[in-house]
């Protein structure tokens, strides 16, 4: 089913509309998202490929994790990527049904890999900076906060579409994951130390 979505070439027709207009993206993928549900989680793959060969670039400030061992590292990245596509597509069900929004679970699975696109510009734009010498490393950062808020844009249009609503509850719906996950770090830390600190005392 991959194979024959590659040969297809409609993976390169939503990779477009995913950059420049995402609702379009959400009513083609309305149709029949199962055929398309392994194949996007290529877009995460080429995604971390793109990012170890980024810090490739930058070893000399990068671990030696990621340059002795690419595929460990590819792997590495490819799985804490697919990990967090999953967890964050699992919450955003989870409010969007609690909204009394119609479940989408695999469909927001496909939207949010094929929002992870403007990722792979990270890599051109860091070579680029990489050639010149111009601070390399501080662009890396600041291409990858740009593509980060590149993506959720992408993601509120997609939200917004696919559940027919206002802008404004779909920034909710999109960023009420990260920000519970964010709680329960800092619940889960404060726990942590309140359990060592009473056993150490």
């Amino acid at each position: 089913m991959i194979i024959r979505a590659f040969r297809s070439l409609r993976w390169t027709d939503y990779s477009i509309y995913a950059i420049i207009d995402p609702r379009a993206l959400v009513r083609i993928l309305k149709s029949d998202p199962s055929k398309l549900f392994w194949f996007s989680y290529l877009i995460p793959f080429i995604v971390s490929f793109f990012h170890i060969i980024t810090l490739s670039l930058l070893s000399s400030y990068a671990t030696h994790f990621f340059y002795i061992k690419l595929t460990y590292g590819l792997i590495f990245v490819f799985f804490i990527l697919s990990f967090h596509v999953l967890i964050y597509s699992l919450l955003i069900d989870f409010i969007a049904q609690f909204l009394n929004f119609k479940g989408y679970g695999q469909l927001i699975v496909i939207i949010l890999n094929f929002s992870l696109i403007p990722l792979i510009f990270v890599l051109p734009l860091t070579y680029f900076c990489y050639i010149l010498n111009f601070a390399p490393l501080f662009f890396y950062v600041f291409f990858i906060l740009l593509t980060l808020l590149w993506q959720w844009i992408i993601l509120i249009q997609c939200i917004s579409e696919l559940y027919a609503c206002d802008l404004g509850k779909a920034i909710i719906i999109s960023i009420f994951p990260p920000l519970f996950f964010f709680l329960s770090v800092i619940l889960v830390g404060v726990l942590f130390f309140s359990i060592l600190y009473s056993y150490l005392s």
